[in-house]
């Protein structure tokens, strides 16, 4: 491969990376996407483990759902003519060696944050500090911190 023989190299084949190839591409640039794994998809990259009983099932080892319903990300998924399901149910966590039901533990989480948002209310304007001090200014502990931290950085990509 030639640098000079493109516009823009793009480094990293997620959403990102390929959103923004396609952009540039359509835009009238010689675009390069280099991508370290042996396959695409970032964070996204759903599995299918055959079953004893024949067929298989989707195991989602990155990404597992799409936050709401932004038009950028439903305009992308019918675009790559990706299928995504609306599910219901049970969703369950192992953690410590057990097996709990994930509303146990959301609301579990539920409680640590609303309190946190009271906290938050109640500070001066501007004052911050991480999670996890958070976490241990408020004497929240064990489990409940874990699950907590464990929220915060599933769902928002953050370090707690």
């Amino acid at each position: 491969m030639n640098a000079t023989t493109y516009d823009v190299i793009v480094i990293g084949a997620g959403v990102a990376g390929l959103v923004a190839g396609r952009m540039l591409a359509e835009a009238g640039r010689r675009v390069v996407i280099l991508e370290a794994r042996d396959r695409i998809g970032g964070r996204i990259w759903t599995r299918r483990l055959p079953l004893a009983s024949g067929g298989s099932l989707a195991v989602e080892l990155g990404a597992e759902f799409v936050h709401g319903l932004p038009e950028e990300s439903w305009s992308l998924i019918h675009a790559a003519n990706l299928s995504a399901y609306e599910t219901s149910g049970t969703s369950w966590s192992y953690s410590n060696g057990l097996l709990q039901a994930g509303s146990e533990q959301h609301q579990g989480t539920e409680r640590v944050l609303d309190e946190m948002m009271q906290w938050l209310a109640r500070q001066p304007s501007g004052a911050d500090m991480s999670f996890a001090e958070y976490l241990k200014l408020a004497g929240v502990k064990g489990s409940a911190a874990q699950a907590a931290a464990n929220y915060v950085e599933d769902d928002f990509l953050a370090l707690a």
